[in-house]
């Protein structure tokens, strides 16, 4: 019976190795983390300029150098 009382404990041992690893109790280090500070920059106040839509700006070139901007074309479908 000596057998059986081993294997049943080489088993038993196998068992609780494996939850204490599943549950992280060993066989871990703790990590350490290094926290930095980072300074944030002082708020400046700055004048709110206004931005033109997207495109629009190059639409304003355009016609101060004097060049015809074309239209969009819009397409019909053609039903069968």
């Amino acid at each position: 019976m000596p057998e059986v009382a081993a294997g049943l404990a080489a088993a038993a041992f196998t068992l609780i190795g494996m939850l204490l690893a599943l549950f992280g109790l060993i066989g871990t280090k703790p990590t350490t983390v290094k926290t930095t500070q980072v300074k944030a920059k002082p708020a400046t106040t700055k004048a709110i300029v206004p931005v033109a839509p997207a495109g629009e700006e190059e639409k304003k070139a355009l016609e101060a150098a004097g060049v015809e901007i074309p239209k969009k074309r819009t397409t019909r479908t053609v039903k069968d």
